[in-house]
Formats: C-alpha cells, sequence, structure tokens
C-alpha cells in the first residue's frame, strides 16, 4: 500500500501522462491506420501505460485481472490493432470501476491515501468538452452540442441507456445516448446508428468504441439526455457536433 502511494506521490505527473500518452496514441493510429509508425507508437505508448498500471493490478478481482495478461500478451495471442486497443480499454475500465465502487461502498477502501489520486488521474477521461450551441437550427429543435469524434450524420430513433442490461430492448439502428458508455456495450454494436454522450472526451469508452467501429458520435455534450424520450427522431450531426430532434 505504502509503495503505491510513494509511487504516485512522486510520479503522480508521469502516471497520467503515461496513460494520457497511450490513448492519445490509439486515437493518432485510428485516423490513420495505414501508418506503420502511429501503429508501432501505439503499441510501445499501450505498453509503456500498461507497466505503469502493473502496480494496481492486485486491487481487482483476479478474474478481470486477465485483460492485463491479454495485453501483455497480445502478440502470443496472435491479437489485431483492435483487438489489442479494446483490451487495454476494458483494462483501464475495471481499473476505474474498481476504485469508483470501492470508494463508494467501503468507508476503509476510501481512507486509502493513494485511491483518490488515481481516481482523479482516471477521472480526467470523463471531462466535459461543450462546444456550445445555438437554440435552434433551421427547422429542427436543438438539443445538445459536444465534441465529435467520428464525422458523419444519421437520422434515426434516439434510445437512452444508463446501462448494458438496457440495451436488450434498444431497437436495431436507434441513435444511443448515455451519460458513459463502457466497454460492454459493444455488444449492441448492430443495434447502434450513432452514438451521444453526456461525458467524456476524444479518449473516453465512447469515443474509443466509435473511432474503432466507425460510429458517428458526440461526446461531452452535457445534460441532455433527460429532453430526449426513446423514439424521438434526431439527427446526429457529427461534422458539426450538433444533436438536432426532427420537428417534422
Amino acid at each position: 500500500m505504502n509503495t503505491v502511494r510513494k509511487m504516485l506521490d512522486s510520479n503522480y505527473d508521469g502516471i497520467k501522462e503515461a496513460i494520457e500518452q497511450a490513448y492519445r496514441a490509439i486515437g493518432a493510429f485510428q485516423d490513420d491506420r495505414k501508418d506503420a509508425c502511429k501503429r508501432d507508437a501505439m503499441l510501445a505508448a499501450v505498453a509503456r501505460a500498461t507497466d505503469t498500471l502493473r502496480v494496481f493490478k492486485e486491487y481487482i478481482p483476479a478474474y478481470k485481472q486477465r485483460y492485463f495478461d491479454i495485453v501483455d500478451r497480445h502478440v502470443a495471442l496472435g491479437l489485431s490493432e483492435r483487438d489489442l486497443i479494446m483490451a487495454f480499454d476494458r483494462m483501464v475500465f475495471e481499473l476505474h470501476t474498481r476504485l469508483e465502487d470501492s470508494a463508494k461502498n467501503r468507508p476503509d477502501f476510501r481512507l486509502q491515501a493513494w485511491s483518490p489520486l488515481m481516481l482523479e488521474i482516471l477521472n480526467g477521461r470523463r471531462q466535459i468538452e461543450p462546444d456550445g450551441g445555438t437554440a435552434e437550427i433551421g427547422a429542427d429543435e436543438f438539443i445538445a452540442s459536444g465534441q465529435s469524434v467520428v464525422v458523419g450524420t444519421v437520422a434515426a430513433p434516439a434510445f437512452r441507456a444508463s446501462g448494458v442490461e438496457e440495451l436488450q430492448r434498444m431497437p436495431r439502428g436507434s441513435i444511443l445516448l448515455s451519460q458513459m458508455t463502457t466497454p460492454d456495450f459493444v455488444v449492441a454494436l448492430d443495434k447502434i446508428a450513432g452514438i451521444a454522450t453526456e461525458q467524456g472526451g476524444r479518449f473516453c469508452h465512447a469515443a474509443i468504441l466509435a473511432r474503432e467501429f466507425n460510429l458517428p458520435c458526440i461526446v461531452g455534450c452535457g445534460k441532455f439526455i433527460h429532453t430526449v424520450q426513446n423514439g424521438d427522431m434526431l439527427v446526429l450531426d457529427a461534422y458539426n457536433g450538433i444533436i438536432l430532434r426532427k420537428t417534422a
């Protein structure tokens, strides 16, 4: 425990930078998969971040520690770059979720001196980055605006989901609205026409998922989901980073 705290105290910025570099490298590779230099930079950055995070491995359940092992052994396992990216993102997610749940439900854990520091680092991926917008655009009602991570435009019914269990009820071809997605949302890929989230930045789970599977996506829109009902016909304009409700 003291070892973890000392490492965070002495290298907080280095740990934060290692994680951010990994996600920046993933994003650069996702934007240009044919560039071998970007591929190699992504692989190296993911390896560095995994090594940095390894000291926290023992604090997540044993059966979820396998994501560390998958990332470590991705070459021997013959994983594609997509599989590696999704495994790394899941590894970070499991650590983040474990720290959050433990801090909420176990007072003794919350008192561990290092956990708030690590949560602060990981919470950076949930930064809200709204771009602002106008009250109305054309004949359609303006709903929200945010940061585009995969461009494209899609008109489809809205479906609100706070967890993966709700995705079973999502009609195929819906625009998924969520406060924040998790890696589990990949199970509904065949139903999702586009994604919009209230939280998140360019390297959040939703952004990683959307870029990997080329889904129009806007993140960091701020609180807006309460203004939308399931089935409302929306236009997700990820070229301009806006969400509209069709009025006719």
